[in-house]
């Protein structure tokens, strides 16, 4: 038989898996999106598992086990035995907790057939035991654990090897119950464990089972509340599940039956909306229990039938056992003599049968039909079990003494670390110490010498500055004269040939020489404003804004009425007063409006100043209706010397804009412009 066919095989077992392929026809999500998939190895094997975990929150056993099917063909096709495992694994655990243990054990047959890895065989030969902790079948475990220990060789820190010491203690704690060795187990694999949370839930709820039976129960509901978080932090309903479970038998077992049944209540909810049945039957026992204790007899009757049907229906036989003990003593508190024997039978029929407590009971109602025999022969058995109960006793004190040596030993191990940590700590302080002390010592060096040095270099600065400032200022001087002495002469030679014939040409020359003199007197009148603020100081005051705008009109009266211009300031009372230098302030908006006017073809032209308050600063904004600016010119206008038309038809220094910029960066401020290009420019800066 080969290995798909086995597979298949194995998941016709549920009811739903004949209806699966008219199951995926008529789901379009599924038919679409995963089995006539166009997607590629691996995306379409992790979509197809990625639906199978939302198909088992609705329940759709039929849906998962086709569409796991699909992906394992896949998987196999590429021989990807990781992905295989996980899906094989998921499987497994997935009819575990619905108590299908034939097929759980069955896809584990696969999975040891497929893998390749010693530890991916190891981990079925485990999840077979898990099966066997289930059914109560101790037939191949001894097997199972030996190749499983063989398989995960040296490496003991392994997640795999977590799972085998808790595999242990499960086996101890059932079969014994050995608390002793359940313990000892259980430990190591917490131990681990440290170095993957995602298993410490699993081992504290073992945990939490070991203290229930110790009677710790405070103990237990900590434990039990630490993996509800986690439970519902991760989505995971078997484990909240299984939290139900410990919680009710230590609320019933402290007689506290009201709240074991409230928590039984919330377990059927989440089994209601989840579909997840793992171990159900337990849970109806307890409730029964509790209704059996508060004297409900109808009530705790419907929860033992209910725990025995279900766990017939799992074959999960610790959990029958159960129920069939909570029917033995229902129905001698019922009087009913015969139904208890029939029931009490079954138990002592039981392959591992192990309970003692419901035996009084059993004996009760042989002795009501006048089973007298059976009476004296289960006391003789009760005598034999009682010489073994100081045995028992000696145990449960044993293990309580190495619960706490292995607190001790941790708490050990914990103070240990802590000297270690402080030891390193104190060696790390030593050295960082030292270090710093050494590099205050080449910070110091290194900053007397650089003081050395920067002192002569601002000496020298302070002289070259000197000299620029002096060179400038006498060549500006000088420059202004000889430009005042053309300008003189060419308009007496304008005059003189006014007065005589001549031709156009000879009125063209003077038209440039006088506009060309005019630039240069632009140039030189900016290169001195530009000398000043580059090498002057700094000066702050109070400006009054509304003063600002009154002197900035009358300033540009001439140039607005030449250009028949209009000039708009609004919010210009809005905000009284700014922190900064009143005639810097007024030299940035004059010559940020003048260009408004001077590069503007539009009638009339147009220049708005606005003003608002941003970050606890003042906001300027200079708009104009000009033809704008391009993108790749944004930086290239605040150049000195640079303008987007030729200097001697605007007649302009071309510093301008860069006047502005550089009395701002004095300030630690900054200018920019925004235009698409087209409608216009607008200019901000803040102060």
């Amino acid at each position: 038989m080969n290995l798909k066919k086995l597979f298949s095989i194995c998941l016709t077992a549920l009811t739903l898996i004949a209806n699966a392929q008219d199951s995926i026809s008529n789901n379009p999500i599924i038919s679409d999106s995963i089995l006539n998939s166009t997607l590629s190895y691996p995306d379409n094997f992790d979509k197809a598992f990625q639906l199978m975990k939302q198909q088992k929150g609705k329940n759709q056993p039929g849906l998962i086990i086709a569409i796991g099917d699909q992906a394992l063909e896949w998987a196999k096709e590429k021989e990807d035995h990781h992905r295989m495992q996980r899906l094989l694994r998921w499987i497994t655990q997935y009819y575990v907790s619905n108590g299908a243990y034939e097929q759980a054990d069955s896809v584990c047959n696969i999975g040891l057939h497929l893998m390749k890895s010693d530890t991916s065989i190891a981990i079925f030969y485990l999840l077979k035991v898990r099966i066997q902790l289930r059914t109560l079948d101790w037939v191949d475990t001894d097997f199972y654990f030996n190749e499983a220990r063989k398989l995960i060789g040296t490496d003991t820190l392994t997640p795999t090897m977590v799972e085998y010491y808790h595999a242990k203690s499960l086996y101890h704690f059932q079969k014994g119950p050995d608390f002793y060795n359940a313990l000892v187990m259980l430990q190591k694999a917490k131990k681990i464990s440290r170095l993957y949370p995602d298993l410490i839930s699993t081992i504290n709820h073992s945990l939490s089972n070991i203290y229930f039976l110790l009677e710790d129960y405070q103990r237990v509901e900590q434990i039990c509340l630490e993996n509800l978080e986690i439970a519902r932090q991760n989505n995971h309903s078997v484990n909240e599940l299984f939290v139900y479970y410990t919680l009710a038998s230590s609320e019933s077992e402290q007689g506290k039956y009201e709240e074991a049944i409230d928590i039984g209540h919330n377990a059927i909810h989440l089994r209601q909306k989840t579909g997840i049945t793992a171990a159900f039957g337990w849970i109806y026992y307890v409730m029964g229990d509790a209704f059996l204790a508060m004297g409900q007899l109808d009530s705790a009757e419907h929860y033992f039938q209910l725990g025995l049907d279900i766990s017939e229906i799992q074959n999960d036989g610790k959990e029958l056992t159960d129920c069939l003990v909570g029917m033995v003593n229902l129905r001698v508190k019922q009087k009913k003599y015969a139904e208890a024997v029939v029931y009490g039978e079954q138990i002592l029929q039981q392959e591992n049968y192990t309970y003692q407590v419901f035996e009084n009971d059993l004996a009760t109602a042989y002795y009501a039909l006048g089973q007298t025999d059976k009476v004296h022969q289960m006391l003789q058995q009760r005598i034999k079990r009682l010489e073994q109960e100081e045995k028992g006793v000696y145990l449960a004190i044993l293990s309580k003494l190495l619960e706490q040596q292995f607190r001790q030993e941790k708490e050990q191990d914990k103070r240990n670390y802590e000297q270690q940590l402080l030891t390193e700590r104190l060696y790390s302080i030593i050295f960082v110490l030292v270090l710093l002390l050494s590099l205050g010592l080449l910070v110091f060096y290194l900053q007397h010498n650089s003081r050395k040095k920067l002192k002569k270099l601002n000496h020298s600065l302070s002289k070259s500055n000197a000299s620029l400032q002096h060179f400038a200022y006498i060549t500006s001087h000088d420059l202004k004269e000889n430009i005042r002495n053309i300008a003189s002469f060419s308009g007496l030679l304008k005059r003189e040939i006014k007065n005589r014939e001549h031709s156009q040409n000879e009125e063209d020359y003077m038209g440039f020489i006088k506009k060309n003199t005019a630039v240069l007197g632009e140039i030189v009148e900016s290169l001195q404003t530009y000398t000043q603020i580059s090498f002057g100081k700094l000066a702050s005051e109070n400006v009054s804004l509304p003063d600002v705008f009154a002197t900035l009109k009358q300033n540009l009266t001439t140039v607005i009425e030449e250009k028949n211009g209009q000039l708009d300031i609004i919010n210009s009372h809005q905000i009284g007063e700014v922190r900064f230098s009143r005639s810097m302030l007024i030299l940035i908006l004059q010559n940020l409006v003048h260009n408004g006017f001077k590069y503007n073809d539009s009638n009339p032209p147009k220049v708005t100043i606005s003003i608002s308050s941003k970050n606890e600063k003042t906001l300027f904004k200079v708009q104009d209706n000009g033809k704008g600016i391009e993108a790749e010119y944004f930086d290239y206008i605040f150049s000195p010397f640079k303008t987007l038309e030729n200097k001697t038809i605007t007649q302009s220094s071309g510093l301008g804009l860069s006047i502005c910029k550089n009395i701002l960066e004095r300030y630690d401020r900054r200018i920019w412009v925004e235009s698409d290009g087209k409608n216009g420019s607008a200019f901000f800066f803040v102060i």
